[in-house]
């Protein structure tokens, strides 16, 4: 791979660790998947129906960095709320 396309992913186990990990300190993990020529950019959540029992976010198409904010924000909403 030439330095355009290379990946710098985390192993599959290191991912599922980390995601148990911020599950337990914050709540939730977010994902955030490049953009291609085909595809837009999109950011999710994990661990907000676990911890909330709310529905998990996707947000589609926004920079990566929103993405990630718009995600945070509503899970602080979401810990303001009484089950």
């Amino acid at each position: 791979m030439d330095k355009e396309t290379e990946h710098n992913c985390i192993s599959k186990d290191e991912l599922l660790v980390q995601t148990k990990t911020n599950i337990d300190k914050f709540g939730l993990q977010v994902i955030m998947v490049n953009g291609s020529d085909y595809s837009p950019s999109f950011v999710y959540s994990i661990g907000l129906f676990e911890t909330y029992n709310q529905p998990e976010i996707i947000c589609f198409g926004l920079p990566q960095k929103l993405g990630h904010e718009i995600i945070n924000d509503v899970a602080e909403l979401l810990k303001k709320v009484k089950p």
